[in-house]
Parts: structure tokens; C-alpha cells; sequence
């Protein structure tokens, strides 16, 4: 029966050729926008892992690196992402992609970073772990080599994408276009346009009595739209330094289900830490085991040259 319902998984996720939804964006800023490349005003590597349907036998699994640096010389920031998708073992899709992010001062207020990502997608399905009806005897029920030919091999297309992200004293925001050549997968599933647009706010309340850190709250929404699906995600982070938590809900916009995402962070010197869960609060699906795991650590890294005109995009202020 877990077979069974991971191969319905896997066709529907093939068939619509969706990217997976992150409940972090805000954690991997390469992934929601380019033009989050060295926006923060200093460099970073980022890793990431995300496990979806956690009661599934083999929950579908994704894995992610980026890395970004500010560059004075380039007038902005170079950066590249490198993401894997694993679908319960059955299909996979990686993708590789670098990232120029071209940053100016419009004014005294106002600054933005404009980026184009260029890269590849190599998807295909992994024949091992597919079990077909002739490789099971009907008199014993037991597993026999099989000899199918004929599916689809695997593929590697290019892949492009451009955003835009930029600070208003203490509002942030941006929109990004991914796929714009709407690539080829293995099997002939074409991935959509993905469209992303973001907004957020950085107050600054109070400071702590014990630690003297500004408490700071950042409300945000993200929407993705791709394909027929549309996606809305709002909520807020709360920070006081070291530690900051926030919360979210995500739902489509006809709200028959939303998902309900906490988050808890540490950050502690170059090193920030946030672990999170989602799990619907409404759905109509009959997926056992629907709540997510999602692990990211991003580590500070020194720029090449300092900035002295370019400002930074605080995107929230942890």
C-alpha cells in the first residue's frame, strides 16, 4: 500500500510538475528570489534539508546548498544554488544554477538588487526502486528480477530566472520569475512559470532588560503562483538576539486548506540555525502523515571588499 500510494504521489507531482514549496523562504533567500544574492550586505553558504510526509515509507526528501558573495568590483554579487529533489526514491530532480545580482542606491532610502540565474535541471526516474506487476509471483508473492525497458532516460535541460528585491527604510520586498523557458523534464512533464512575490515590514519594539537587544517583529507574505496552483503565505518572525521564532499559515486561494508553519532560531556569530514543522490545520487530503520537517544552518562569510554604497536588504532583521 506505501508503494502503491508513493507511485500516486510521484505521478501527480510529474504530471503537474510543481517546484516544492519551502516553508523558510526567508532562511533560503537564493531560492525564493536571486536578487537575494549578497542583499544582506555581507557573503553566506547556506545548507538546507526538507522532509515531506513523514508517516510515508519513503517521504519525499529535499536537499539544497547556496552560496552567496558580495563583490565590489562587479558592482553587486555572485552567488549559486544547487538543489535536489528526491521523490520517495523514484524520481529525482537536481538543479544547478549561478546568480548575478546587479545592486543600486536609487536613493538615500531606497536601494534594490537586479538579478538573472542561469543553470540546469537533470531529472530522471531511478528504474531500481520501481516494482512492476510481472516482478511479483502470484503463487508465492515473492519479488522476481524484472526486465523493463523503455522508460523515459534521464535529462538534463538549461533553466533560467531573473528578481528583483529591494529595501524602503524598513520595508522589503520583491518578485522573481523562475523557468522562464519552461524546461523539458524526463517524460515529457514541462515545468511551468513560476511566479514569486514578497513584501515584509522590520519594527523595532523595545529593547530586553537582561540582554539589551532590540526586539524586533517582521510580518511578511509570500505568493507563489505556478501552473493552476497559487499559493499564499502569511505570518510574522520575532526576534531577540540570539534567538528568534515566527509563524505561519499557508493555504491556496480558496483557503480548502492551510497549513499551519512554526519556526525556532539560534544565532550564535556567524552561525544561524532554524528548524522548523508544518502540518495542515485544514485539508480535505487523505494523505496519512502530511506534516514536514525543514532544517536550515547558513554560516557568515566575510566579503571580498567592503561596501560603502550599497545598502543592505534586512530581509527580515534576524
Amino acid at each position: 500500500m506505501c508503494f502503491v500510494l508513493c507511485c500516486m504521489q510521484i505521478v501527480d507531482v510529474s504530471v503537474s510538475a510543481q517546484d516544492a514549496v519551502y516553508s523558510q523562504p526567508y532562511e533560503q533567500l537564493l531560492v525564493l528570489n536571486p536578487a537575494f544574492a549578497g542583499a544582506r550586505g555581507y557573503g553566506s553558504v547556506s545548507v538546507f534539508h526538507r522532509s515531506q510526509w513523514l508517516q510515508l515509507t519513503n517521504p519525499f526528501r529535499y536537499y539544497g546548498i547556496s552560496a552567496s558573495l558580495p563583490v565590489e568590483r562587479i558592482h553587486g554579487a555572485a552567488g549559486f544554488t544547487v538543489v535536489r529533489e528526491d521523490y520517495a526514491g523514484l524520481f529525482s530532480v537536481t538543479r544547478a544554477e549561478c546568480i548575478y545580482s546587479y545592486e543600486a542606491v536609487i536613493s538615500s532610502a531606497l536601494s534594490a538588487g537586479f538579478a538573472i540565474q542561469a543553470g540546469a535541471i537533470q531529472s530522471g526516474y531511478t528504474l531500481s526502486n520501481l516494482l512492476f506487476p510481472d516482478q511479483i509471483d502470484p503463487a508465492t508473492l515473492t519479488t522476481l528480477p524484472g526486465n523493463e525497458t523503455g522508460l523515459p532516460p534521464s535529462k538534463i535541460v538549461p533553466d533560467f530566472a531573473t528578481g528583483f528585491a529591494g529595501v524602503y527604510r524598513s520595508l522589503y520586498f520583491g518578485a522573481s520569475a523562475h523557468h522562464l523557458t519552461r524546461p523539458l523534464l524526463a517524460g515529457g512533464y514541462r515545468i511551468p512559470l513560476r511566479i514569486t512575490a514578497h513584501a515584509g515590514y522590520n519594527f523595532e519594539i523595545a529593547r530586553s532588560l537582561l540582554s539589551m537587544q532590540p526586539l524586533s517583529i517582521s510580518p511578511n507574505i509570500t505568493f507563489w503562483h505556478q501552473g493552476d496552483l497559487t499559493l499564499i503565505q502569511t505570518g510574522s518572525y520575532l526576534s531577540v538576539k540570539p534567538l528568534y521564532a515566527g509563524i505561519w499559515a499557508r493555504s491556496n486561494t480558496s483557503f480548502s486548506w492551510v497549513t499551519m508553519v512554526v519556526l525556532a532560531g539560534i544565532t550564535a556569530g556567524r552561525l544561524q540555525v532554524a528548524i522548523s514543522y508544518d502540518a495542515d490545520a485544514l485539508s480535505a487530503s487523505r494523505l496519512p502523515g502530511k506534516g514536514s520537517w525543514e532544517v536550515t544552518c547558513s554560516l557568515k562569510v566575510d566579503q571580498i571588499k567592503k561596501r560603502k554604497t550599497i545598502r543592505a536588504i534586512k530581509c527580515p532583521k534576524i
